[in-house]
């Protein structure tokens, strides 16, 4: 049996990212294992930090067998394919990193993005929402008829020698 080729990188990362990768199920988690060939394996050290192992194996099905007629040179293809599958593995990881790193560069940001949301929430969460949502309703108005009123100024301006007719309500 020919032994696996494979390759280790430990990255440490704020739990907040670990939790959000094992979210609904571990989806992001997966997504990210299958489409880069790799596991990953999360060790928490401590409360705000854990480590990402990730771990690139390289398998029979990346292996392009080739046949050759002629048995010369067997070691230097060998030693080629090996850099090959070297490569591959280094890449794999490289793309891993890659993600990784960028959720760490938005957690950065916007640390309150990956806070996990209470389901529902408790009644003064949802008024608050819906306070601030109104909030942003009426502000969309305000701009939006500040602009009609300033169509409406000039307008104006245009009939102010007409004499207007005011109606008195009762």
């Amino acid at each position: 049996e020919e032994e696996q080729q494979q390759k280790q990188v430990v990255m440490k990362i704020p739990i907040e990212i670990a939790n959000h990768l094992n979210r609904k199920g571990g989806r992001k988690k997966k997504n990210i294992e299958t489409n880069t060939k790799t596991q990953l394996t999360v060790v928490e050290k401590n409360k705000s930090v854990v480590e990402l192992t990730i771990l690139a194996k390289h398998d029979d099905d990346d292996n392009e067998k080739r046949n050759n007629d002629d048995g010369e040179d067997d070691d230097e293809d060998d030693q080629n394919e090996e850099d090959v599958i070297e490569k591959k593995l280094e890449k794999r990881i490289r793309v891993v990193k890659i993600i990784i790193s960028s959720m760490i560069r938005s957690y950065t940001e916007n640390p309150d993005h990956f806070v996990q949301s209470k389901a529902g929430g408790t009644l003064e969460e949802q008024q608050k929402s819906r306070k601030k949502r109104m909030e942003r309703l009426m502000s969309a108005r305000k701009k939006r008829k500040k602009g009609f009123n300033d169509a409406d100024n000039d307008m104006e301006q245009q009939h102010s020698s007409e004499k207007k007719r005011t109606r008195k309500f009762y």
